[in-house]
């Protein structure tokens, strides 16, 4: 299939409606409302290996159309097809997660053949699928052999738009092996509510990337310029905006417990002696101290708490995160700027989920795996609840995972600095939130909960908050069993 070809259906494409089943259901089931030994086909040993490698195959092609629709530069008519494309995509995801939970559902055959059917049909409709091809029937008679075949043929035709439109960043980090310290905003956002909202000149700075490079200036050599960074590790793909500072020239602090990663911050540093490697260990308990101490050592002077400090804060540990804040924040001192990792993003700012930090030692990055993944970190509602009405948000990054940078409100009235105050916290996340979460890999094999129902309005917070917790539940049972 070609791009000519593809264009073609433009006119298929604007009547293509999104679709339902007849029978309202959840995908991934609600905790409430799947029998006891309810397990995921991918999950079983020797099982379920079609639907995981048809899940890559859409996840690597709806990653580069997203970024395509958020961040290139597309004429109208060729976005109204990109979003179409994508809207099918998205409904092969809900095929491949009804195929995976085949167990927990009384109704499977039925449910599992309305939704292969009509995703057939719109394949057709499309142009995507040819004469011969009958998606069911692939599915049945080859394991969807014919299916993957297809899905790597739509990944050729992103690609090559991705290319024809200059898109040389991608919103998933560990993609965007381009590095650089450079303030980038989509300019529209993909939401978990299903559409694609072209974002104002007014709202794209919540969504840049390093907006702190934009907003932050250096005053005269002081103690109050220091950049800590805990969890400092500058792996392939995008730089945290702590090590963009850092590299410009302000002084540093980073906590780094992985050896290797900490030779590697050696090596890049080995001339700055304003910047400070700490390859430790540390607890909430112990790590305030050590950078105190890393400033003491190098100043001969320590912090003032009148005063902000650091100018900068990031953490990002995936162990206790909001840990770490809170014993940073009872310390006294107060950052200017504070930047979280999310790995909880999808979840609600008016729930709270932290997971509390937990001695390993040298993890093996490497081996951790796609539920494990659910009990680090904390959400949006635990971080604000912890930082307190002082801070407000300064941007919600376009990334997955995501980081979230915060600012003293005082300071951001003071500079007339645009930010997204304590009070607009839950509206504004229920527009910033991504459907990106929806096919991110820890996500879509780590937690058993369609994410879009902790976005719906007919269910209560209460409701959600009992869902989510189940599903811990669930994810904590499943790792009893398989280890």
């Amino acid at each position: 299939m070609t791009w000519a070809q593809l264009r073609s259906f433009r006119m298929s494409l604007r009547i293509l409606m999104m679709w339902q089943l007849a029978v309202a259901y959840w995908c991934p089931p609600l905790p409430s409302e799947r029998p006891s030994d309810c397990r995921r086909q991918s999950q079983k040993v020797g099982g379920g290996t079609g639907v995981r490698s048809l899940y890559d195959g859409v996840a690597a092609t709806l990653t580069p159309l997203t970024d395509l629709l958020e961040l290139g530069v597309v004429p109208d008519d060729r976005l109204d097809l990109y979003f179409r494309f994508a809207e099918f995509l998205k409904h092969l995801l809900q095929m491949l997660c009804v195929m995976d939970f085949k167990g927990c559902y009384e109704d499977y055959w039925p449910m599992a053949e309305n939704v292969c059917q009509q995703v057939d049909k719109d394949c057709h409709s499309l142009g995507f699928c040819h004469a011969g091809v009958n998606i069911c029937g692939t599915l049945y008679q080859d394991a969807g052999v014919a299916l993957g075949n297809l899905i790597q043929e739509l990944r050729m035709i992103v690609m090559e738009q991705v290319d024809e439109n200059g898109v040389l960043l991608s919103a998933s980090k560990s993609e965007d092996t381009k590095i650089e310290c450079l303030p980038r905003s989509p300019a529209r956002i993909l939401g978990l509510n299903g559409r694609l909202q072209t974002l104002s000149a007014k709202e794209r700075p919540f969504f840049t990337r390093h907006r702190i490079l934009e907003v932050i200036s250096k005053d005269a050599d002081t103690l109050q310029n220091y950049v800590v960074n805990l969890g400092a590790a500058e792996l392939r793909g995008c730089l945290d905006s702590a090590s963009c500072l850092i590299r410009a020239g302000w002084p540093g602090i980073m906590l780094e417990f992985n050896y290797n990663f900490s030779q590697k911050l050696r090596e890049t540093y080995t001339h700055r002696k304003d910047v400070q490697i700490l390859n430790q260990c540390l607890s909430p308990d112990t790590w305030v101290n050590a950078v105190i101490s890393a400033v003491w050592n190098a100043e001969r002077v320590l912090p003032s708490m009148s005063l902000p400090f650091p100018a900068f804060l990031k953490i990002d540990v995936d162990n206790g995160d909001c840990d770490f804040l809170e014993s940073w924040l009872s310390s006294g001192y107060r950052p200017l700027f504070v930047e979280m990792e999310l790995i909880h993003s999808f979840v609600p700012p008016e729930i709270e989920v932290s997971f509390s930090y937990k001695h390993v030692g040298q993890e093996d990055l490497s081996q951790v795996r796609a539920d494990s993944c659910m009990f680090k970190g904390c959400s949006l509602g635990k971080v604000i609840s912890t930082l307190g009405p002082d801070y407000s948000l300064l941007s919600w990054s376009y990334d997955k995972e995501l980081n979230a940078q915060f600012v003293l409100d005082t300071w951001a009235r003071e500079h007339d600095v645009l930010v997204v105050p304590h009070s607009e916290f839950s509206s504004f996340w229920r527009r910033a939130v991504s459907f990106r979460e929806v096919w991110d890999d820890h996500n879509w094999h780590g937690i058993d909960l369609p994410l879009e129902f902790l976005l719906s309005n007919e269910h209560s917070i209460e409701a959600k908050q009992a869902a989510l917790n189940a599903t811990y539940d669930i994810v904590i049972e499943r790792q009893v069993l398989e280890w």
